[in-house]
């Protein structure tokens, strides 16, 4: 792992790490720990060439490793919620768990693109078994639900003005009452629709 530890130098109150002492505090192998050497916001270090041992300031390590910890954990829990939010509809509970398990790095356009074609291909098969209904084929049917039973409700009055011998104003009476509760079902109807935040791919149960 690199040279030999060396004792901690010590300049005007400095303390400074060798590569092994550093690659020992971060838990990294000697090539990963000189890959981020490279990084811009990696502190100033001495030495490395020529033979010379490495020199990085150890307050200044230990405030660049912290932060690279937690971006690490930031962009481990970005992944995991792209993958649940990928695979939420299909198994939530699996998805955490797998999300959780991952590595840190985040989902590549091609991952991105493979995990969403898997749930469009479950979404598909789940519709053409009859398990899972699309939101917007819910409204078209309830459309003509609607439609059929409002055809059905306004043909009582005459139906009923027959039978019991109504007269005009009485038909018209009841005509407009079946409108009135036709009017406040359907409002209600298309106020649950509104609330519909997915209507391209959300699924409502059992068909």
């Amino acid at each position: 792992m690199g040279e030999p530890a060396t004792e901690i130098g010590q300049e005007e109150g400095a303390l400074y790490l060798n590569l092994g002492e550093a690659c020992e505090v971060a838990d990294m192998a000697e090539q990963t720990l000189k890959g981020h050497m490279k990084d811009p916001d990696f502190p100033d270090f001495e030495g490395g060439s020529n033979g010379v041992p490495y020199r990085i300031p150890a307050e200044a390590f230990a405030a660049w490793l912290q932060a690279h910890q937690e971006k690490l954990e930031a962009e481990k829990r970005a992944r995991a919620d792209q993958i649940q939010d990928l695979f939420s509809f299909m198994a939530p509970d699996g998805a955490e768990a797998s999300a959780s398990e991952s590595d840190a790095r985040p989902l590549s356009p091609t991952e991105i693109h493979t995990l969403g074609q898997a749930r469009l291909t479950f979404i598909k098969a789940q519709k053409e078994e009859g398990l899972l209904v699309l939101a917007s084929d819910v409204r078209r049917r309830n459309g003509q639900a609607v439609v059929e039973l409002k055809r059905e409700l306004l043909g009582l009055p005459k139906q009923l003005t027959d039978l019991l011998s109504l007269e005009r104003e009485q038909r018209l009476d009841l005509e407009a009452k079946i409108e009135g509760i036709l009017d406040r079902f359907a409002d209600r109807l298309g106020a649950l629709d509104e609330k519909d935040t997915d209507p391209n791919a959300a699924a409502v149960g059992q068909a």
